[in-house]
């Protein structure tokens, strides 16, 4: 059974580049499968969210960064945002690298995290220098890379779905509340969701909720609280 991340960047960007495993990326209203060489530029205006099957090994790297820090005015490199902001939301998210593109971006990305982990003199220095080399490397492939992306764009009513369910974590989900509230038909959604997310509603809703728990438990709520507030009646889902 699938498993999925979700999250809105706020006021931050974020790269995400994928080594081993599969993955699929909902953006907006567009659907990405992902594979190792496959990386994704994500704006702070796009919703998103990662699908990954637990039978599976998934390897990602994940770097998050904002686009209003001072160094970006300083430096005059607010150019190296293009990828992130010269195209509508919800499109040209993934950018598609051959072996050799891809060997130098995680080369790069190795040498941030030594520089991360690292406190000797001029670590800090060297941390923005391979960020902003990071920066150009994917800029670079993405204005030289012709757009054929072979993507699929999400239904209105199933995007309307996934805002309710994400809105409404703890209330009714059942499928008959669903179809009322929403003006669908059963069958219609079913299938469509099934479709696109490649999963059925109901595992969905469970996965949404489990996940909303183990969320709220690590923040220190009690169980009796967690279970209330991600919506189930009893604990036997994630205890």
């Amino acid at each position: 059974m699938p498993h999925e991340e979700f999250s809105l960047t706020e006021n931050r960007y974020k790269i995400i580049v994928l080594i081993k495993g599969k993955t699929e990326s909902i953006i907006d209203k567009t659907s990405y499968m992902l594979k190792p060489g496959h990386l994704l530029v994500i704006n702070n205006r796009e919703k998103h969210r990662l699908v990954f099957d637990p039978k599976e090994f998934t390897e990602f790297v994940e770097i998050e960064f904002s686009p209003f820090d001072p160094y970006f005015e300083a430096m005059d490199i607010k150019d190296q945002l293009h990828c992130f902001i010269s195209r509508p939301n919800g499109e040209r998210n993934r950018i598609n690298t051959d072996k050799y593109q891809f060997d130098r971006i995680l080369e790069i990305i190795n040498k941030l995290q030594y520089y991360n982990d690292n406190t000797g003199y001029g670590m800090p220095t060297l941390k923005y220098i391979s960020f902003i080399e990071l920066l150009v490397v994917i800029n670079t492939i993405f204005i030289n890379t012709r757009h054929t992306e072979n993507t699929g764009i999400i239904p209105e009513k199933l995007v309307q779905v996934l805002d309710y369910i994400e809105n409404n974590i703890s209330e009714d989900l059942s499928l008959e509340h669903l179809t009322k509230t929403l003006f669908m038909d059963k069958y219609n959604l079913c299938k469509i969701f099934k479709r696109y997310t490649g999963y059925s509603l109901h595992n969905y809703i469970i996965l949404k909720r489990v996940f909303k728990a183990k969320a709220l438990l690590g923040k220190g709520e009690n169980v009796t609280d967690a279970c209330r507030k991600s919506g189930f009646n009893d604990y036997s889902h994630f205890v």
